[in-house]
Parts: structure tokens; C-alpha cells; sequence
């Protein structure tokens, strides 16, 4: 048995490997603007895939054709979620807003006393 050795968790190292790669300029990134877009198109797919393949699975339980009617059903709540999601999107973080306190602004280097 090998000896136990614990392992650094990718929060403890600070980056994550997806980060180092963007971070070495690997790859080009989107201007700021894209995120009005991106942000409700990833948010929608992956909570569609998940809501969608548990009702479909707790609906018709584990047949041969599983994959093509979670498919199916995914298909529909996507073209559903996504430009609802834009639209509501702009009043759920002005909600948020209203009930949390903005963050502090971060101070740097350059501003702290010395």
C-alpha cells in the first residue's frame, strides 16, 4: 500500500490548469462585451443538460432510446432558457443588487500606506 499523500487542491495552487493555458496566452479571449452573451449561453446549457436529463430519467425511467429523448427534451428547454435567460438576466442582477451590499473596492499595492 502506497504511503498516504495528500493532495494540493486546485484552490490551494491558485490557478487551475483551463487558467494557466488562457493565462499563458495560448489561446486569443473574448472582448468584455461577449460576457452579456456567453455567461447566459454556458449558464442555460449546463442547467438545462442537468434539469432536463433528470426529469426525462425520473419520467421514463432507463429505456434503450434514454439518450435521444433526453436529447429531445434538452433541445426544447435550451431554445426555452437561453433567450430567456437574456431577457431576465439584467433584472435578476438588479434584484441582487438591491438585497446585497456591493463588494469593497480591493485595494492594491500602490494604495496601501507605507
Amino acid at each position: 500500500m502506497l504511503p498516504y499523500r495528500r493532495k494540493t487542491s486546485k484552490r490551494a495552487t491558485g490557478e487551475t490548469h483551463l487558467q494557466k493555458q488562457l493565462d499563458a496566452g495560448s489561446r486569443k479571449k473574448l472582448p468584455a462585451s461577449y460576457n452579456a452573451i456567453m455567461l447566459p449561453l454556458f449558464l442555460s446549457i449546463f442547467m438545462t443538460a442537468i434539469v432536463s436529463a433528470i426529469t426525462t430519467v425520473l419520467n421514463v425511467g432507463l429505456p434503450s432510446n434514454l439518450m435521444r429523448l433526453w436529447l429531445a427534451a434538452w433541445a426544447w428547454s435550451w431554445a426555452i432558457a437561453f433567450p430567456t435567460l437574456l431577457v431576465v438576466l439584467p433584472m435578476v442582477r438588479k434584484l441582487v443588487s438591491l438585497l446585497v451590499e456591493a463588494p469593497a473596492p480591493q485595494r492594491t499595492q500602490a494604495s496601501r500606506p507605507s
